[in-house]
């Protein structure tokens, strides 16, 4: 399985969006005290590098995010998924200057401006891959390269997606299903 930052970027935007809460320890697993999803500022992330999609179970490795210091916050570019980090927590980066974080004195994942916190510095993590940005080709009459989805299907395949192009097809399925067995019966 392929990690990417913009599926960590999506992963942390649910955990907030969903309402994770704050515990020590934990990487997103399901609270028995509480019932509801939880992580602590170093899990929001290993959760979702422990996290297999397929299985739909979390892994025990990775123990530590490895990550790759790349400069001060002048120098980060505008790609969902980059670490920042204040000395002592980590965040996410998700776009339009938002970061998301898990905050123990909120006691729950929080979203804020980047411009707003304590952040100084920005890494990227190297178990996943970087900007993983799907590019279609212009059509080539040798190539016969005007296939559309299916390009950007082998595209996103290739670029680690594959779990979104299951739900992809199993959507573009049930329409095409839908309309076919629609037009058979008139």
């Amino acid at each position: 399985e392929v990690k990417n930052s913009t599926d960590l970027s999506a992963w942390v935007e649910n955990s907030y969006i969903l309402g994770w809460g704050y515990e020590e320890n934990a990487v997103g697993k399901l609270s028995e005290s509480d019932r509801i999803r939880c992580v602590d500022n170093d899990g929001l992330i290993l959760g979702y590098l422990k996290y297999d999609c397929t299985e739909k179970v979390f892994r025990d490795t990775p123990d530590i995010i490895e990550y790759v210091s790349k400069g001060t916050l002048d120098t980060m570019p505008d790609t969902k998924g980059v670490i920042l980090f204040d000395g002592k927590s980590y965040g996410v980066y998700v776009g339009n200057g938002e970061v998301i974080f898990s905050c123990e004195e909120n006691g729950y994942v929080t979203k804020d401006l980047v411009s707003n916190g304590l952040w100084n510095s920005w890494s990227e993590i190297t178990e996943i891959y970087h900007n993983p940005e799907i590019v279609f080709e212009d059509y080539n009459d040798e190539k016969k390269n005007n296939l559309g989805l299916v390009q950007w299907a082998v595209q996103a395949y290739e670029n680690g997606w594959g779990v979104c192009l299951w739900y992809l097809w199993k959507y573009t399925y049930r329409r095409i299903t839908a309309k076919h067995s629609r037009s058979f019966w008139k």
